[in-house]
């Protein structure tokens, strides 16, 4: 965008008494990690699980450490761009800023592809979900129902997604604790097996972990949009960076533990009845039907709250995109 012209908006802006658009810089590392793991979802462990269990012939826990240090590398990409360029939009910023408005162009849009088909796909879920518990409620309402409240929620503004955030990640984390200790408790009460062997890569060599772990990287999808918010936040030098890379740990150990907890108590990857809805079985073998609603109930809160904080993430995208002059 042409200096000058921004300069005389700018004036212009002045002499009208109006102050220029930007955000409120509201959010500290605390939020933008809850804001991280809300999109991430972490019980999105228990969607993958059957199928990448049976591809990793049982050693799951092996193939997230893979994935997870391998998203590193990515995270601290996030990390030294959104330092150098403390703005909102994310990967469209970068690259508008490194090789202009024609390709930063071209990566928006690109980008918001990402943000769009992931909403989609947990309204989707939450009917689904929602359908097998009231099948006499088509599943599309659902979905309307809960894209109507997302839409709502994120009006009210980034704060109050930020404290809900809190919420949904609580009882993710807490339904995950009560999962692993039942899992403890069951697995020390018999006799139990190598609480290491989950880790090993197995008689397969490398090769199945390495496949599991390109399929566990759409899992960590969520600590890239901590940079959307890098106008919301308090000093975002500082706390964008170091958020992203929180909150790519902190995922990546939760993904962990599950994965060993569920090894534990169910070895055997061959004999999921359905390995779509493998975290079903397992919450059904530890805890009974008990734990099982309570893991639906958890799972339709997890995909309301990753679609809430996708639809704040794009929103910002537009936003950037519209004050470079690319968007109306």
């Amino acid at each position: 965008m042409n200096t000058s012209k921004v300069a005389q908006t700018s004036t212009a802006s002045g002499l009208k008494g109006n102050r220029p658009t930007q955000l409120k810089r509201v959010l500290g590392v605390p939020f933008l990690v809850l804001f991280g793991l809300t999109y991430m979802a972490p019980v999105t462990v228990f969607t993958t699980y059957g199928v990448v269990t049976g591809v990793t012939n049982g050693h799951l826990p092996a193939a997230y450490i893979v994935a997870l240090v391998t998203m590193l590398f990515t995270a601290f990409s996030y990390a030294h761009m959104s330092r150098a360029v403390p703005q909102a939009g994310s990967a469209y910023a970068y690259t508008q800023k490194a090789f202009g408005s024609s390709v930063g162009f071209a990566t928006g849009w690109t980008l918001m592809l990402d943000y769009l088909f992931i909403p989609m796909i947990n309204f989707m879920l939450i009917g689904i979900y929602l359908n097998t518990q009231f099948p006499g409620v088509p599943a599309w309402i659902f979905s309307i129902v809960s894209l109507a409240l997302v839409l709502g929620l994120n009006v009210i503004g980034i704060k109050f997604i930020g404290r809900l955030s809190a919420t949904v990640v609580a009882s993710s984390v807490l339904m995950i604790g009560i999962f692993v200790a039942l899992v403890l408790n069951q697995v020390f009460s018999t006799d139990a097996p190598s609480l290491l062997a989950p880790f090993s890569f197995g008689v397969d060599g490398l090769g199945p972990i390495f496949s599991g772990a390109a399929i566990l990287s759409l899992s960590f999808l969520g600590f890239d949009a901590i940079s959307t918010l890098s106008e919301d936040a308090k000093n975002p030098s500082k706390s964008i960076p170091a958020s992203i890379v929180l909150t790519t740990l902190a995922g990546g150990t939760i993904f962990i533990i599950v994965g060993w907890a569920g090894a534990l108590v169910h070895p055997d990857h061959t004999t999921f009845t359905d390995s779509d809805a493998a975290g079903v079985e397992l919450m059904a073998g530890v805890g009974g039907v008990a734990l099982t609603a309570i893991f639906v109930a958890v799972y339709v809160v997890g995909a309301f709250g990753s679609a809430m904080a996708s639809q704040a993430s794009v929103t910002r995208i537009l936003y950037s995109m519209g004050r470079d002059g690319l968007l109306p």
